[in-house]
């Protein structure tokens, strides 16, 4: 299974999406953003550790190779390396849980280009809706996506 994932904030609230490339969506949260400046990308590492703890559940239906698609190289990389320059608890304990995930369910973490992730394009569309997201009416933003042929 392919899975995208992105995430955006801005002054009042954070997102993260997790997709396939058809538009189905298979995770998303919306939370109030109490960091003010999210560090490290944290909402970033939450979409990649979703989309783990997601294939992680699914993958005894298939033995295909999983993946996970994300546009954010610092992530991935704090995933795949770790940091020793990072002193944000916060971040550390995501970046410890996603790497406990990650050695429990092993799957390739690639990076694309932002202009081709659907999920950016699906958080793009969101934030422009703040009224419908707060209300939790998140897939009905989607429709017109799909009409204009955004998303197959």
């Amino acid at each position: 299974m392919v899975l995208y994932t992105d995430a955006g904030w801005n002054k009042k609230w954070g997102l993260f999406v997790v997709t396939n490339d058809f538009g189905k969506i298979f995770g998303y949260k919306v939370f109030p953003n109490k960091l003010k400046n999210p560090k490290f990308d944290q909402l970033e590492l939450l979409a990649i550790i979703s989309a783990i703890e997601i294939l992680k559940l699914r993958s005894k239906r298939t033995k295909r190779p999983d993946t996970i698609l994300s546009d954010s190289q610092a992530a991935i990389g704090l995933l795949l390396n770790g940091s020793t320059s990072i002193k944000h608890k916060f971040s550390l304990a995501l970046i410890a849980q996603g790497q406990r995930l990650f050695k429990e369910h092993p799957c390739n973490l690639v990076w694309i280009p932002r202009q081709v992730n659907v999920a950016g394009k699906m958080v793009a569309k969101l934030q422009r809706h703040p009224k419908r997201l707060r209300e939790g009416r998140i897939r009905e933003v989607f429709g017109d996506l799909r009409k204009k042929g955004v998303l197959i």
